[in-house]
C-alpha cells in the first residue's frame, strides 16, 4: 500500500463516520446519508483498487482512468454549484417575503 492510498482511505473512512454521526444527531437525512455514505465508499474503493477508473473508462471512450475521474468531478462540482445558487435564490426570496411582511406589520413610530 502506498502512503497516499492510506491518507485517502483515511480520509474516506472519516466522511462515513461524519455522515453517520451527523446521520445519528438527525442533522442529515436518510436520503442524504446514504448518499454521503455512497459516496465515500466508492471513493475508498477506488483509492484501494484505482484499475477500476481506467477500466470503466476504456468502457466509456474515454482515454484515462485520471481523465474519467476528471469529468465526472467537473461534473458533480458543477452540479453542487447549480444546486447551490438555487439554495441561496430560494433563501433570498424567503427572507424578501419575510422582511416584507415584517415591514407591513409593524407600526411607523
Amino acid at each position: 500500500m502506498k502512503t497516499i492510498q492510506a491518507v485517502l482511505g483515511l480520509i474516506a473512512l472519516v466522511g462515513i463516520v461524519s455522515a453517520l454521526v451527523r446521520y445519528r444527531a438527525h442533522r442529515l437525512s436518510a436520503r442524504a446519508f446514504w448518499l454521503w455514505a455512497g459516496f465515500w465508499v466508492a471513493a475508498g474503493v477506488l483509492v484501494f483498487a484505482p484499475d477500476l477508473t481506467t477500466l470503466l473508462a476504456h468502457k466509456l471512450s474515454v482515454g484515462r482512468g485520471a481523465d474519467l475521474t476528471l469529468y465526472v468531478g467537473l461534473l458533480v462540482g458543477f452540479y453542487v454549484i447549480f444546486r447551490l445558487y438555487q439554495r441561496i435564490e430560494n433563501l433570498e426570496r424567503q427572507i424578501t417575503l419575510l422582511v416584507r411582511e415584517i415591514a407591513l406589520r409593524k407600526p411607523r413610530e
